[in-house]
């Protein structure tokens, strides 16, 4: 069978890009010989309404549902390794800041590759200022069905609004020593 490019395009700029044989679907959660996962457009709606759900609810058990053990969480100025670091990271954000609204704009799938955007309203706990958050997100999905890895892109109009409202940033909820 012959190779195939896959991934999505925005421009000239390849958001996946990697090769493969035969770019027929994969059944959701196998890797027969080696061969990748197939996230469904449902799957991935699936995984990122319970995210979005689970995160404005703080149900940190379900929200940490979609993630594997040993994750990867890769943003602007942070690396969150493990299920359990990225559980003191969400806990140490919701201290200080109350979810009001999360909710997915667009979602792509690619293999085992997710692409989505995403809109959060934070409220401040002390002051009850409102901050909007945009971003994007591409993430791995594993044999599982779980997040195996996460890389987040928040749109940097989004840095000084949060600061002139006193929100602190996402760099602040991560601990330096992990």
């Amino acid at each position: 069978k012959s190779l195939q490019r896959t991934g999505p395009q925005v421009g000239a700029i390849s958001l996946v890009g990697f090769w493969r044989k035969n770019s027929e679907p994969r059944p959701w959660g196998g890797r027969a010989g080696g061969e990748p996962v197939t996230v469904t457009l449902e799957q991935a709606r699936a995984i990122l309404d319970l995210r979005d759900r689970s995160f404005v609810a703080r149900d940190i058990e379900a929200y940490l549902s979609i993630w594997a053990e040993n994750c990867t969480v890769e943003g602007p100025g942070h690396l969150i390794e493990g299920r359990e670091n990225l559980r003191k990271a969400i806990e140490a954000a919701w201290s200080l800041q109350k979810p009001v609204h999360m909710s997915t704009r667009s979602i792509g799938v690619n293999g085992d590759t997710m692409f989505h955007e995403f809109v959060i309203v934070w409220e401040h706990r002390d002051s009850g200022e409102r901050s909007l958050h945009t971003g994007a997100t591409v993430s791995g999905v594993d044999t599982a069905g779980h997040w195996s890895w996460l890389r987040e892109y928040f749109d940097p109009a989004d840095r000084p609004r949060a600061s002139a409202a006193g929100l602190p940033t996402v760099r602040e909820f991560v601990s330096s020593d992990q």
